[in-house]
């Protein structure tokens, strides 16, 4: 896990003088392909390994590299298809100190995608392949100095992501779509004449796939004249905290028949993915 080494204290002439916290990343240190006894390594990793169609996941891309060692650059050679997902990438990157099978190592995020899964079934997220430029600090008898550059490709692990289907039997505005949502609702008035248009918006918000989340239908308007819903804006943007977040606004325009007083309800289901 992630540990914190508490901050050490000195007094000097009555004054007390504090170090920082220092936070250390520990993973598992089971054996995998050799990682420990490497100059560096690529290592591919999700947030949840079961999720639901359309439910949001984060795909992380780490490089480790041994401490003596420092990154140059690096060029990506094969980049996985993500078939079965919609992916976009996040404006995101974390570094630590990492030990790995008793070795220290430099970890550092070299990308992070969310990926929203389209249908159900076993998806696999390809390996990444990159080439890593990579030189050693060396010491000699003036101080600190740098080895010549080295070129080395390092694959990252293939990933299987279990999408598991919607239960049955799902509510008849159901919409097919999973996450953490919220609506909101705004008319451009609440008295209106037989020749006025009443617009109702309808704003949907969440973390999963905002793409697949169908217009939802009005019930109740038998009173009026409903014409075609219209998409106003449907986006997708990073939030600024290593997650996607989605919005679409729907305008409904209606003009009612004869008078009276109406109740328009506005229904949106969807499947909470931490419920």
């Amino acid at each position: 896990g992630l540990l914190t080494i508490g901050s050490a204290s000195v007094e000097v002439d009555k004054k007390k003088f504090y170090t920082k916290q220092q936070q250390v990343s520990v993973i598992d240190g089971e054996r995998r392909s050799g990682e420990g006894t490497k100059v560096a390594f690529i290592k591919a990793e999700t947030n949840i390994s079961e999720a639901w169609p359309g439910q949001q996941i984060l795909l992380d891309y780490k490089i480790y590299i041994q401490t003596q060692y420092f990154k140059q650059g690096h060029e990506v050679e094969t980049k996985p298809d993500y078939a079965g997902f919609f992916a976009e990438q996040l404006n995101y990157y974390r570094s630590f100190k990492e030990i790995v099978n008793g070795v220290e190592y430099n970890s550092m995020t070299l990308a992070r995608l969310a990926i929203f899964p389209q249908r159900s079934g076993d998806l696999v997220i390809p390996p990444l392949a990159i080439l890593l430029d990579v030189g050693e600090r060396r010491s000699n008898p003036f101080g600190m100095g740098l080895a010549p550059i080295e070129r080395i490709k390092l694959e990252s692990n293939k990933l299987t992501v279990r999408v598991k289907p919607f239960p049955d039997p799902a509510p008849g505005n159901f919409f097919g779509v999973s996450g953490k949502y919220s609506i909101g609702v705004t008319a451009n008035r609440t008295e209106l004449s037989t020749d006025d248009a009443l617009s109702i918006k309808l704003t949907i918000r969440g973390d999963g796939d905002i793409k697949q989340v169908s217009i939802p239908v009005l019930t109740g308007v038998d009173s009026f004249e409903v014409f075609k819903p219209n998409v106003l804006s449907e986006t997708l943007q990073d939030s600024g905290n290593g997650f996607m977040t989605g919005e679409k606004v729907i305008e409904y325009l209606l003009t009612p028949r004869a008078p009276g007083k109406y109740n328009i309800p506005l229904q949106f289901s969807y499947w909470d993915s931490e419920a």
